[in-house]
């Protein structure tokens, strides 16, 4: 969907005093460096959100194909060409780093402020038809750069890493220099990933490997030691490794030449957990044991190179 379709169809939505509506993130972000088509859209709305979200779906009608609810008062809305992610304008509390944070409602100053990086920080009022922009992140977009909306960023959410690296390489952008110092500084303390589950790991492991430019991204979290900080050990990692949509069996390739219990951990982690058939599995494959034509034929890609 176009943008100014967007626009239109958010404009044509029952007007309220008791709501605004504003596009934020990536969405904003994207058409400011000259992106046309959009199929995330997401919906920051300050005051009555569940007013809003009847009117939507009242608009919308039979082009809603499916419609989700978190506790969070999360909507996700999936129509034929796009999906709407719509959430209240809130603020956020890390009352310890790597914790998820706790929410409270605020403003769209307070939203755009609890975000990661200024890049991603760019609202659009629909009723006053204008940017928002209180940290500058249209600057930054000219100047091609990423910089963290305030200190401590990675340590209150070290997945925030991952996310680093992923937008510095499809952007094709650098990192600020107190934000660069902040991401080093942040992945030398040992413990940063003691509170991150590894659900929340593998979320940003597998968007990773729906990147474009995923072997330079994971290149970049090898050196700087990701993968050590959370794996507490010395990782092999082979980019060399062939190019394949499956998502297991890329991430088995790549971080093969680990010994067998180094590599089930990881699987593990980036994985959100493996099934127990499948590490003895890998573990036969290692060991070249009781390798069945069944396995011989799931794992012919990782058995052509190893």
């Amino acid at each position: 969907m176009k943008f100014n379709e967007i626009v239109t169809h958010l404009n044509n939505i029952p007007k309220s005093q008791d709501f605004k509506i504003y596009l934020i993130g990536g969405i904003i972000r994207d058409k400011l460096l000259g992106i046309e088509n959009f199929e995330d859209i997401d919906i920051a709305v300050e005051g009555d959100i569940e007013k809003f979200v009847s009117y939507f779906r009242i608009y919308f009608g039979k082009k809603i194909i499916k419609e989700n609810r978190s506790k969070l008062k999360t909507y996700k809305f999936i129509l034929d060409d796009s999906s709407f992610d719509i959430i209240f304008t809130r603020k956020e509390l890390y009352v310890e780093n790597g914790m998820l944070p706790e929410l409270s409602r605020g403003d769209i100053y307070d939203d755009i402020k609890r975000r990661d990086f200024t890049i991603n920080s760019i609202a659009y009022s629909l009723q006053e038809n204008n940017y928002i922009d209180p940290l500058n992140g249209i600057k930054d977009l000219e100047d091609r750069m990423i910089r963290e909306n305030r200190k401590n960023l990675f340590l209150e959410d070290p997945t925030r890493i991952f996310r680093f690296f992923k937008y510095k390489e499809r952007l094709n952008f650098s990192g600020e220099e107190n934000t660069l110092a902040d991401l080093k500084r942040s992945l030398s303390e040992k413990e940063i990933f003691k509170n991150v589950s590894k659900s929340r790991i593998s979320r940003e492991w597998f968007l990773i490997l729906k990147e474009k430019e995923r072997k330079r991204i994971i290149d970049d979290l090898h050196k700087e030691n990701l993968f050590l900080n959370i794996f507490k050990k010395e990782i092999k990692l082979n980019l060399n490794f062939k190019e394949i949509e499956n998502e297991f069996l890329y991430t088995l390739g790549i971080f093969f030449e680990n010994d067998s219990e180094t590599l089930i951990d990881i699987l593990d982690i980036l994985l959100n957990g493996i099934k127990d058939k499948e590490k003895e599995e890998v573990i036969n494959i290692k060991e070249k044991k009781n390798l069945t034509e069944r396995v011989k034929k799931k794992y012919s890609y990782i058995l052509e190179v190893y």
